[in-house]
């Protein structure tokens, strides 16, 4: 068995478009809706961003179904994803703009007897193949507690590089709903193996155990920029190609969030997009659309 998908199929040429209005909140200038590893990231500085040129931006924390679905209802200006988007986001006249990558790590408990994994031992477990975690010596194997969480089906990348679709999975496996419901149950058990991104590791469970794949620390940016790390995911925010009366404002605001990106993604221990095209990572127009090659 194989990863899965990492992206969708990108358009060569935007579709034809009729312009967009967005249906924003009364009052406001511009709506975003920003998926919650993205607002915690980006939520200050564009908050500060709004002070600074007079404009009032009404902000939405949820995730990417429901930035889709703003989209898709004409309700938000910009919005944002943690994956690549899958062929039903593909709006007419939606443009996806790639603002980074951040390694999808894996976790364990701080005190499990395991340092590192390769890939196929990693699909082994979290396809139950393997049972069992070995212990110390002397002392009998733990069981595995299989956490995931298995967000955006849709979507390609992020858990689908692990294994290819949900039904591949260990259907025992304790499905959690929310990033920190994920992480408080790897941190709840010695044998329990989950899956997040360093920066909301580093944020919320700083304690759990990261593991190497295939002698690949996720924590180090290099091996995720080569291709050398396999699990991560993709950043994007979104801008509508023909839009009544805010398109300017919505141009200058995606710029800036792109610039703002390149200086923050090494605090977040995520990659930005100018260092991906540098590695030779494929983009077509603004968005990420494959590996390095």
């Amino acid at each position: 068995m194989t990863r899965g998908v990492e992206f969708s199929d990108a358009p060569r040429s935007m579709q034809p478009a009729d312009p967009v209005t967005v249906r924003r909140p009364a009052g406001s200038d511009l709506a975003i809706s920003l998926d919650q590893q993205l607002y915690d990231l980006l939520a200050p500085a564009i908050r500060d961003y709004a002070r600074q040129h007079h404009l009032k931006i009404r902000m939405q924390r949820g995730n990417c179904g429901q930035s889709a679905a703003g989209l898709r209802r004409h309700l938000v200006d910009i919005g944002g994803f943690c994956c690549p988007p899958g062929d039903k986001d593909r709006l007419p006249g939606l443009r996806f703009h790639t603002l980074g990558i951040g390694a999808l790590a894996i976790v364990t408990h701080p005190d499990a007897n395991i340092e590192s994994l390769s890939q196929q031992q990693v699909r082994d477990i979290f396809s139950g193949k393997t049972r069992q975690l070995a212990a110390a010596r002397g002392r009998p194997p733990i069981p595995l507690h299989l956490v995931t969480r298995l967000h955006c089906r849709s979507r390609p990348g992020h858990w689908h590089l692990i294994l290819p679709e949900e039904e591949n999975f260990f259907p025992l496996a304790n499905q959690t709903g929310g990033i920190n419901e994920m992480l408080s149950a790897v941190e709840g058990y010695i044998g329990a193996i989950g899956y997040e991104t360093l920066y909301w590791i580093s944020r919320h469970a700083p304690d759990l155990k990261v593991l190497h794949i295939d002698g690949m620390d996720p924590a180090a940016p290099h091996n995720l920029l080569h291709g050398n790390y396999p699990y991560y995911r993709v950043f994007n925010i979104t801008s509508w190609s023909h839009q009544d009366g805010s398109e300017d404002q919505v141009s200058l605001l995606i710029e800036w969030l792109k610039s703002y990106f390149e200086q923050v993604a090494g605090l977040a221990d995520m990659i930005p997009a100018g260092k991906l095209r540098e590695a030779g990572w494929k983009f077509r127009n603004d968005e990420l659309v494959g590996g390095p090659e």
